[in-house]
């Protein structure tokens, strides 16, 4: 006998077990697809969510499915629930003996691209690892490349609608003498470009740019730089802690979320923009000896904090000073959704993907 469930309960049911990490946006496609064969009622909202986000290891299947010889039944309809599409695509000589039979199962070519980019209508995120083409994509993740490969540059030119970038590896390569078009929320930096670089992509952007995080510890090129868009940060996020990112956070006057990796222990902390919600750390030191009066003692000064921490001494004066503490004890750095929020920090939620749909809707991205 098939689960009798309202359908806002098994709404709920399916969101809740959605993601197949604690700490990443990988969908459980397993149990998704185990859902979608329980019965009539639960085989549609699993099958939407089967498509909301399609994997890098999927992205092959996904273009066989929906290629343009196939003949899928409500390929129309669900392929307008696709909102990210991860992929690898194949080298141009895919004969190369060192491509190995497992990159070729994984990737797709650039003509392939095309074709799921123009069936899918409401594609949001391109994860992607070499090249690509799209049309209305807002979220753009670029790494794998060559230090001296122009895809950067060639994507931001052809993809105007991009509002998140995030460039995962070392780039030293040539820049368009155009300014680009996007005028960025959210700028995601896991190396540092050079200066000339880095004020070509924010040339646009000074006073767009929201989100902010930073990989390696900015120098005094990058301060001159992003100068004019600190006021304007809700969310930074840095790896690394010294005198130079105290100097950010002074400037950081409008900052509602602020997360670091691990405790500074050689530059302590010694003043937080009062305008902070929500205050993350993600220590790693399992040995050392962290001192937490300092961390304590901002506390105090700052009324609206959410301290999300592993340490359950800050607890007493969490409590005293009525600041809800969230201990945490997975140790992950933060894997958001690039979405725009009226709160910090973006939880992992269903909920993000219809706000990818309507982009124009000013709803909370937090649970």
């Amino acid at each position: 006998m098939s689960p009798k469930l309202p359908a806002e309960v098994l709404t709920q049911v399916l969101h809740s077990l959605y993601s197949k990490q604690e700490w990443g946006r990988e969908p459980n496609y397993p149990d998704l697809l185990r859902y979608a064969l329980v019965c009539k009622a639960w085989s549609n909202p699993a099958q939407l969510l089967l498509f909301r986000y399609i994997t890098n290891a999927k992205a092959a299947a996904f273009y066989q499915l929906f290629s343009p010889s196939s003949s899928v039944p409500r390929a129309s309809e669900l392929l307008q629930h696709v909102r990210v599409l991860e992929v690898s695509l194949a080298p141009l000589a895919f004969a190369d003996e060192e491509v190995s039979a497992f990159q070729a199962r994984e990737s797709i070519t650039q003509e392939q691209l095309r074709h799921l980019i123009r069936v899918c209508p409401h594609l949001y995120e391109l994860p992607l690892v070499k090249e690509g083409i799209g049309l209305r994509i807002q979220a753009l993740h670029v790494q794998g490349y060559s230090v001296q490969s122009p895809i950067v540059c060639s994507l931001l030119q052809c993809l105007p609608n991009v509002q998140f970038l995030t460039v995962g590896s070392e780039v030293d390569a040539l820049w368009s003498s155009e300014p680009p078009p996007q005028q960025l929320y959210e700028l995601v930096l896991h190396r540092t470009p050079p200066s000339d670089q880095l004020k070509w992509v924010m040339s646009s952007s000074l006073a767009s740019l929201r989100v902010l995080e930073l990989r390696d510890l900015p120098g005094t090129e990058m301060m001159d730089i992003m100068a004019p868009c600190l006021p304007f940060l809700l969310s930074l996020r840095l790896i690394n802690y010294n005198s130079k990112c105290a100097s950010f956070l002074e400037k950081c006057t409008s900052l509602q979320d602020l997360t670091l990796w691990n405790l500074p222990t050689v530059k302590h902390i010694e003043q937080l923009p009062q305008t902070l919600e929500h205050f993350a750390f993600v220590s790693y030191s399992f040995t050392a000896k962290v001192d937490l009066r300092a961390i304590a003692t901002l506390i105090e000064t700052l009324p609206k904090l959410i301290l999300n921490s592993d340490y359950v001494i800050l607890q007493d004066t969490c409590k005293r000073m009525n600041v809800e503490l969230r201990p945490d004890f997975d140790k992950f750095w933060p894997a958001e959704y690039p979405i725009k929020t009226r709160r910090f920090p973006r939880r992992r939620s269903v909920s993000n993907f219809y706000l990818m749909h309507n982009e124009e809707k000013a709803i909370d991205a937090t649970d």
